[in-house]
């Protein structure tokens, strides 16, 4: 819903905008990175947890090494890896919002 209004056609039949001709290339370009950043970013990320959570669940990824594999699967597809070095207490994934924030999804 969010991706047509924020066009310049939609801010003008709205009266936001008078003239779709006087947003800037610059303007467009700014539009555009938004659109990507809240849309098509978030993907690898989301991929690494529902590929995790599927080896976790098929058992190809057993208890004792949940957070090597969370950790080794983010720097392989995202390149992020934590500030210290992480070991089986730190159970990083179970901190994610896709855990806390619906724990029903996950079990």
């Amino acid at each position: 819903m969010s991706l047509p209004a924020n066009t310049p056609k939609h801010m003008k039949r709205f009266g936001l905008l008078e003239n779709e001709d006087e947003v800037s290339k610059e303007s467009k370009i700014n539009s555009l990175m938004k659109i990507w950043l809240e849309t098509m970013q978030p993907l690898p990320y989301i991929y690494i947890r529902n590929a995790y959570r599927w080896r976790i669940f098929n058992g190809s990824i057993g208890r004792d090494n949940l957070t090597y594999w969370w950790v080794k699967m983010r720097s392989e597809y995202q390149g992020v890896v934590p500030p210290v070095i992480r070991d089986e207490n730190d159970f990083d994934f179970g901190l994610t919002y896709a855990i806390y924030g619906n724990p029903s999804d996950f079990i």
